[in-house]
């Protein structure tokens, strides 16, 4: 396994190392990730995502690499919300259909586990930055194909630059507007300062407390929330989902309230090409993030939950 101090580093040492080709990525994945092939000057190409896994579109995808064969170079296949199934029939079919295809497994906001890595993938990443479901507030790791060595990389790295251009991305996905013109020395390529023996501590000590300070907002959440449809089991790990038509005014009373809650970015396609996505589209415009995490009490659940009940 391998560190940084960022998951997206990882990805960038990945495709730095595997460059030719189209990757496909979800549209409704996080900014970074897209950024990040610009910033390796690698080609991607944005697919959307199924309607049950809220993942990419298993379908779309296996159709994508029969009608264009040679054309795809890599996937990366990103657990929306945590959720974590059991893709390996998919990952064999991909790699049956054109075995050079690289397949990178995001699981950037599941629950980080030391296991070997999945059949037919070639790096299964993980982090552990801030806002994600166990959160240290630094560091990624990555469990890679034994087969495969990164390409190191040490480049010109200013913290200012992520910060104006995370506030730039987020002011263009809510006027809904290209991006561009931004300092490409954004992202932290530096050789981290924790050990991987100290880090992978950290997080084992990490995961016990804060998952069960989920499971107790969780459950606060399903049993004071009856009338409110929220996703599946297996979504609610990163924070709780709740399905809601009304999802703006929604998020308009909590924070009136003083309580504060997350939406569902714009699909990330938005800032690189005028293309739709319906059912990513249809994802962002009503899925709700209710906070599970140490930043949230039980008592502040238990209103939150009061206020949706009373404005649904």
């Amino acid at each position: 396994m391998i560190i940084a101090n960022r998951a997206s580093t990882l990805l960038y040492r990945f495709i730095r190392t595997f460059p030719e080709g189209t990757y496909l990525i979800p549209a409704n994945v996080c900014p970074v990730v897209p950024l990040t092939f610009e910033k390796a000057n690698v080609s991607f190409k944005f697919v959307d995502i199924n309607e049950s896994t809220l993942c990419m579109s298993e379908n779309t995808i296996i159709e994508m690499i029969k009608d264009n064969p040679g054309d795809y170079s890599g996937i990366v296949f990103v657990r929306t919300y945590g959720y974590h199934y059991d893709t390996s029939l998919f990952f064999r079919q991909i790699k049956s259909l054109d075995n050079t295809i690289k397949i990178i497994d995001d699981k950037c906001l599941c629950i980080p586990d030391f296991n070997s890595i999945g059949s037919s993938v070639d790096m299964e990443l993980y982090s552990t930055g801030d806002a994600k479901t166990i959160s240290l507030g630094y560091g990624g790791f990555a469990k890679v194909n034994s087969e495969i060595e990164l390409t190191y990389v040490n480049e010109p790295y200013n913290p200012l630059s992520y910060q104006l251009l995370e506030g730039k991305y987020k002011e263009c996905l809510k006027e809904r507007i290209p991006l561009d013109d931004y300092k490409n020395d954004w992202l932290d390529t530096r050789i981290p300062t924790f050990t991987k023996e100290k880090y992978f501590v950290d997080i084992n000590n990490s995961i016990q407390s804060t998952m069960a300070h989920k499971d107790i907002l969780n459950e606060i959440y399903q049993e004071n929330l009856r009338g409110v449809v929220s996703l599946g089991d297996g979504f609610h790990n990163w924070r709780y989902n709740i399905i809601s038509s009304k999802k703006d005014s929604l998020m308009h009373i909590i924070f009136q309230s003083g309580l504060f809650a997350s939406s569902h970015y714009i699909p990330a396609n938005t800032l690189f090409d005028k293309c739709t996505y319906p059912v990513a589209d249809k994802l962002s415009n009503t899925v709700l993030n209710l906070f599970n995490d140490f930043n949230f009490t039980e008592t502040q659940a238990l209103k939150i939950c009061e206020l949706i009940c009373e404005h649904s």
